[in-house]
């Protein structure tokens, strides 16, 4: 554990060493709310760790979903790889004795490796150049609202694995670069988490 007092500091040694960082809300006087101010030192920070692929949340969405009504609001934060910042929280809710389910944001997008790999060269050849996994025409955010829709409702839901390597490949009995079949996950979870959300069921 290392405490460098300067957020700047801390992102750059976690994109350089890997790690996580936390400042989350508590009980003292004025922070409840948390203490980091959204738009001027958690949002910039949020959007470096973004375009590096690792996750920025406050807990219950990604720091970069919500808008700004007051220069001054001030936030919980979370960030650090997509794997570190889900083993963060599996360890809180362990903790704290909750059970939770748990979606990967890449079970959901579009396209398995080839695919995207055909899909850019198609964008680029068009001429373009931006077009990414982090897009919406790249992503079935229909489907994963609907998982986060039937959770409320039911506590039930279908999720898949994009399997990315070897190792995976071995454990899902499927090559690296394809998704797994969908899957129900637990109906036994009081919370369903991916790392762009949080939904609880109490």
């Amino acid at each position: 554990m290392r405490w460098f007092a300067s957020l700047v500091s801390e992102a750059y040694r976690i994109l350089l060493r890997g790690g996580v960082y936390l400042y989350p809300a508590d009980v003292r006087p004025g922070y409840g709310l948390g203490r980091l101010r959204l738009i001027y030192e958690a949002h910039p920070i949020a959007l470096c760790i973004a375009q590096a692929g690792g996750e920025a949340t406050d807990g219950v969405r990604r720091i970069l979903d919500p808008s700004c009504d007051d220069i001054r609001r001030r936030v919980p934060l979370v960030f650090g790889s997509t794997t570190t910042v889900r083993s963060t929280f599996e360890q809180i809710f362990r903790r704290e004795g909750v059970k939770a389910s748990f979606i990967e944001g890449d079970a959901f997008h579009r396209f398995d490796r080839l695919e995207m790999r055909a899909r850019i060269a198609e964008e680029e050849a068009a001429g373009n150049r931006h077009f990414s996994h982090f897009g919406p025409e790249a992503n079935l955010l229909d489907v994963l609202e609907g998982v986060f829709e039937t959770y409320a409702r039911t506590g039930t839901g279908k999720t898949r694995t994009y399997v990315h390597d070897d190792r995976e490949a071995k454990q899902f009995g499927v090559e690296p670069g394809n998704f797994t079949a969908w899957r129900d996950f637990s109906s036994r979870t009081r919370i369903c988490c991916s790392m762009r959300a949080c939904m609880a069921r109490w």
